[in-house]
């Protein structure tokens, strides 16, 4: 008997053991898992657009609307004191020069302009011949006053300027390039001939 109890006693504890190790060896059971597809559009919070009351009753900027003024700038050329032959402007000097230049640039002077006749005897107008080619700073090469002749260098180039008598109260001056070409400035014989009636005119 006492066998038996032994036999059951060991019996019972290895079905105790086996159950137990039978109970580790259980697989855990595994929660469901919800497999609904997923938001893709993330959840945003609404955001107050509002104004902050710091900004509604804060005071405006006030801005200059008066346009700024600049330094009125003096554009005008003035003329350098030690030149007093400056052009007061270059709308003068412009007209000086086109005013100069038909008696200053060579041109081709007909023989007819080289030719003036005066209400003066011959050796009054000789002598005033002689003056009006000295007032212009022409250079004087040669002077026979026999006959009438005075050569004279004006703008490089060579002059005969001849005086003869009509009568007794009239003459007549005639100035002409050496060379026979008559092409040069005509200033050179209309001053010569200005200055003479400007004299006579006195």
């Amino acid at each position: 008997m006492e066998r038996v109890k032994i036999l059951g006693l060991l019996l019972l504890i290895f079905s105790t053991v086996a159950y137990a190790d039978e109970q580790q060896r259980v697989i855990p059971a595994v929660k469901a898992v919800n497999l609904a597809p997923m938001d893709s559009k993330p959840q945003v919070k609404a955001v107050n657009l509002a104004k902050p009351e710091t900004q509604q009753s804060a005071t405006p900027i006030k801005v200059q609307a008066t346009p700024v003024q600049q330094n009125n700038v003096n554009t005008t050329v003035q003329p350098p004191k030690n030149n007093p032959v400056y052009p007061a402007s270059v709308q003068q000097n412009k007209q000086n020069q086109q005013a100069q230049n038909p008696l200053t640039t060579p041109v081709d002077v007909d023989f007819d302009i080289c030719v003036k006749n005066y209400q003066t005897d011959i050796d009054n107008l000789f002598e005033l011949t002689l003056a009006a080619i000295e007032a212009n700073n022409f250079k004087i090469e040669e002077i026979q006053s026999k006959g009438g002749y005075i050569t004279f260098n004006a703008a490089n180039k060579e002059f005969l300027a001849t005086v003869a008598k009509i009568d007794s109260k009239n003459s007549v001056l005639k100035i002409n390039p050496t060379n026979g070409v008559y092409h040069f400035a005509p200033g050179i014989v209309y001053k010569i001939f200005e200055y003479i009636t400007l004299q006579l005119n006195k």
